[in-house]
């Protein structure tokens, strides 16, 4: 931490020590509100981990080590998860495991892509080019992410709209002109008495079918956590016509990439 009256005081401190910025925060007077902000709390993203892997880049570009590298992200993250990760590393690293190992241990918070080929780098020399590679990687598949929930995210809010217009009329507008359509002289089409059977099916069990359908959301999310139901899971989306088909092609060019990023590293198809 460094005491200068400004921001720009302080850079001009660290540049006349020759040091290297990275990151600069300034620390003001309600520097205590930081502990309320909920993004330091949740789990290591992969937005993240695109971070972390340019910043070991351009610390071993720059010509500093990977352990200083990984001490420098390790001050300048708010994310708390990510600050611990780190912490674990180094402390491995300083313990004398590998850089792969020291990465492996990390179970699940990073891709299983990620300590092999750091392992390969670390045969190579080539550290900086292997990280430059992994957090372009993670881009194109965050990018490709979100190019499939934008191309579905037009349909869906037109079938919620629809949905929405569809059970406003039946709950609330057709009750209102039941008794006026019911005191008629001739007899209702057939159509219209189905509208009406329905709409007073869902008046009177409309919140139980809401709470059904909330609860079977829930299962399913809460399945799609294990490794059964999301397999389960993704087994029925791909078999989806239409989703189906953009599942296909997004994970097959997914593949692609992964496929060019490990024969890239020297690792072989066998």
């Amino acid at each position: 931490m460094l005491d200068a009256p400004t921001p720009a005081s302080g850079i001009a401190q660290l540049q006349q020590q020759d040091l290297q910025i990275l990151s600069f925060q300034y620390i003001g007077p309600f520097h205590c509100l930081e502990i309320l902000k909920l993004g330091r709390y949740g789990r290591v993203s992969e937005h993240d981990l695109i971070t972390l892997f340019r910043q070991l880049a351009l610390m071993i570009r720059s010509g500093n080590t990977l352990l200083q590298g990984l001490q420098s992200a390790a001050v300048v993250t708010q994310r708390i998860a990510l600050r611990r990760m780190l912490t674990r590393i180094i402390a491995d690293i300083q313990g004398g495991s590998s850089i792969s190992l020291a990465l492996n241990h990390q179970g699940d918070r990073l891709p299983v892509l990620v300590p092999r080929l750091v392992a390969f780098a670390e045969a190579s020399g080539e550290l900086e080019v292997t990280f430059e590679q992994l957090a372009d990687n993670i881009e194109r598949r965050v990018s490709r992410r979100r190019q499939f929930r934008s191309s579905i995210f037009y349909p869906s809010v037109v079938i919620s709209v629809a949905i929405a217009v569809g059970l406003f009329l039946a709950v609330v507008i057709i009750p209102r002109f039941k008794p006026l359509l019911e005191n008629r002289a001739t007899d209702l089409p057939e159509t219209t008495v189905m509208l009406i059977e329905l709409s007073d099916w869902l008046v009177s069990y409309g919140v139980y079918v809401a709470i059904a359908l909330a609860v079977a959301v829930f299962l399913v999310l809460a399945a799609y956590r294990t490794r059964a139901g999301k397999s389960v899971i993704d087994h029925f989306l791909i078999a989806m016509p239409v989703v189906g088909t953009s599942i296909r092609h997004a994970e097959m060019a997914q593949m692609g990439w992964t496929m060019s990023l490990l024969m890239r590293a020297g690792i072989t198809v066998q």
